[in-house]
């Protein structure tokens, strides 16, 4: 994974961290690190699109996500805290051995 990709990759981590806690709002692809790289070229080279084999985040907990989400993207149920930290959980994932998140 190229530094530039590691970079959106943390900060989509440290996004959905924060979404998770209750201090981070879910915009979308206006506030997602790796959209901003990728998402005008179909996903394509973003690591979740690689992982899923899906296009954009089809297959990924960002489904489930999306379908409880606030119209505000924050969390105020547990239902939706869970829902943020599998998302969290799965881009940590994507991290290359000795990564950061």
């Amino acid at each position: 994974m190229d530094a530039r990709t590691l970079k959106a990759l943390n900060g989509s981590i440290r996004k959905w961290w924060l979404i998770a806690e209750g201090r981070g709002v879910d915009l979308g692809i206006a506030n997602c690190h790796l959209c901003k790289l990728f998402y005008g070229v179909f996903c394509h080279g973003c690591p979740v699109e690689k992982e899923s084999h899906e296009d954009g985040c089809e297959g990924t907990p960002y489904v489930a996500w999306s379908k409880k989400r606030t119209p505000g993207g924050c969390v105020i149920t547990e239902k939706q805290q869970w829902l943020a930290l599998d998302m969290w959980l799965y881009l940590v994932s994507l991290l290359p051995e000795g990564g950061e998140g």
